[in-house]
């Protein structure tokens, strides 16, 4: 009885062990997309981070034609405002009312001594040249006097008028400020003018040329790129920023906002060379690696990049073309595995 209980254990033991040794002997296989390493034209870029603005050259300032006081302020930053809307009102400061009546004396006084020298010339008493001299002075106070007078409302009050449909920009002033002569009361931008300004780090802004080709997005945001070109770069660093900055023209009716933050890419160069999406690449062991579907296994290769466009980059060396290189299951992969295409996978899955 012994020896028959024996020999059933034995046996068992036996079909055990062989299963276990069918179970290592089936390595998985990986199911893997791939692409063939080929070449292609890339685009080698700098990035840039700041914000919508308007063009200045198409912008309107609003200023104050003779020292005044603000009387009353009419729109706020950022209104969108018609052609001939009201920004605000203005009164003349003592001073400019002062000015007013010395301009309106000195032309009442001149057209008087115009017309006195008129009739002397008339008895042959004062010559044609005194006349004349008369009058063209009569008649450049008279100018002047009715200068001030508009530019000061006839001494009562003036309304600044928005020449354009506009975006109020910025506006400078509240109800109360003494203002001088010249100086800003608003600044209106054009829509149909607006700007991308880019900050740059010194040696990226060496590289951008007026002309070349950029994209404009808001980050995080799932709206395409707004494509443009640089129209200008600036050569020197701010102060306070340490960046330089170029400036990208934004095409008429772009659907981004004055003032909103951008991160930009500006072309510096275009190459061509072999390349691969992006995703192909592994970083492992502080090397990057990529994985090559061949004779149906996986082969890691260690590889060195050049230009990222940020879809496709250039592989240096590492692979040759034609290499059909792991772009979807390259994460699990190790060297060595068992690989098959999607492709196929599906079709062998179908009934």
């Amino acid at each position: 009885m012994k020896r028959i209980v024996t020999a059933l254990v034995l046996a068992a033991g036996g079909l055990a062990g062989c299963g276990g040794a069918k179970d290592e002997a089936a390595a998985p296989t990986a199911t893997v997309e791939t692409v063939a390493v080929a070449e292609r034209s890339l685009e080698q870029t700098v990035t840039g981070y700041g914000q919508v603005e308007f063009v200045p050259g198409e912008s309107t300032a609003l200023v104050v034609e003779v020292e005044s006081r603000v009387a009353t302020v009419l729109v706020a930053a950022g209104a969108q405002v018609r052609a001939g809307q009201p920004i605000a009102t203005l009164r003349p400061s003592a001073q400019s009312l002062l000015d007013v009546d010395r301009a309106t004396r000195e032309a009442t006084l001149a057209a008087g001594e115009a017309r006195r020298l008129q009739r002397l010339r008339e008895e042959g008493l004062a010559t044609d040249a005194e006349s004349a001299a008369a009058t063209s002075q009569a008649a450049t106070l008279a100018q002047l006097r009715d200068s001030l007078l508009a530019r000061t409302g006839a001494g009562h009050e003036v309304v600044l008028r928005a020449p354009r449909d506009a975006i109020v920009d910025t506006l400078a002033v509240q109800p109360g400020d003494l203002l001088a002569a010249g100086a800003p009361v608003a600044r209106l931008g054009d829509v149909r003018h607006l700007q991308a300004r880019l900050g740059l780090e010194a040696d990226d802004a060496l590289r951008v040329v007026t002309g070349a080709q950029a994209w404009v997005g808001v980050p995080q945001s799932d709206a395409a790129p707004v494509s443009g070109r640089v129209a200008s770069v600036e050569r020197r660093v701010g102060k306070d920023t340490h960046l330089a900055a170029a400036s990208v023209a934004l095409p008429a009716g772009t659907a981004l906002l004055a003032g909103v933050q951008l991160q930009g890419r500006i072309v510096v160069a275009t190459h061509a060379g072999l390349a691969v999406p992006v995703g192909a690449l592994v970083h492992d062991d502080r090397a990057l690696v990529v994985y090559v579907a061949t004779g149906g296994k996986a082969q890691r290769r260690v590889v060195t990049i050049g230009i990222d466009d940020g879809a496709y980059v250039e592989l240096l060396s590492g692979v040759r073309a034609g290499e059909q290189v792991v772009t979807v299951g390259n994460h699990e992969l190790a060297d060595g595995m068992a690989v098959q295409s999607a492709a196929k996978a599906a079709d062998k899955a179908a009934p």
